[in-house]
């Protein structure tokens, strides 16, 4: 398990046979941590696993997905929300994050199940015990709303708003500089997508935000 941490992981290489071996020896690993003797530690290795199937990039896409998918609900048997409420919240959001993921005809359909998921993981990962991860679920929920078509009350756009709007509380420039541009870079689409209210105004916002993101990504760094 900690073999297959260390290959997905691993910032050099190539990624994908550093994958492909992670997932090698997550798999290894289930042999001997099996969900009925080791249910714990087998969940978490299937988590693990979901997230490096998440992230393959050869072979077939969605056959990818679908097994992370399948990964992730199978961690969410034994990481229950009462017992194990951060790992549960985790694993949620590697289910939310590869729903979103899913290339498919449907992809309103694997959106909505996408934000089900973000909606879950924040009831295990709060702003008080782990305000990180907090901020991180909150900034794939904004980004999630922001691929749902738009609806007659403006709902989708306003809880995409208040999502993103929410990650900052966190995400702040000083402490967390790379997430905060990610974020400010998902506000910035979201007010230049928006198809609601004064159009000059949304694209002011979204120049706003995508400017402040480049005080962090800048041609230097």
């Amino acid at each position: 398990n900690n073999l297959g941490n260390a290959y997905r992981d691993l910032p050099n290489g190539n990624h994908t046979e550093n994958i492909n071996r992670a997932i090698e020896a997550y798999k290894a690993a289930l042999r001997v941590r099996t969900e009925k003797d080791f249910p714990y530690q087998w969940a978490m290795t299937q988590n693990n696993l979901g997230m490096a199937y998440r992230i393959l990039e050869s072979g077939n896409r969605i056959e990818n997905l679908q097994n992370a998918i399948t990964a992730f609900q199978a961690a969410l048997r034994e990481l229950n929300e009462r017992n194990y409420p951060i790992d549960w919240g985790l694993a949620q959001n590697g289910l939310g994050n590869t729903y979103v993921s899913l290339p498919s005809s449907d992809k309103t359909e694997n959106v909505k199940k996408a934000i089900s998921a973000y909606q879950a993981a924040l009831r295990g990962l709060t702003e008080t015990n782990v305000p990180f991860d907090w901020a991180m679920t909150q900034k794939n929920l904004g980004a999630a709303y922001s691929e749902m078509p738009v609806d007659d009350k403006g709902e989708n756009s306003r809880s995409a708003l208040a999502a993103f709007q929410a990650a900052l509380k966190v995400y702040n420039e000083k402490d967390f500089p790379i997430d905060w541009a990610m974020t400010q870079i998902g506000l910035g689409q979201f007010y230049e997508e928006l198809p609601t209210g004064d159009k000059s105004e949304n694209l002011k916002q979204a120049i706003l935000a995508c400017q402040k993101s480049l005080r962090v990504y800048n041609e230097t760094d």
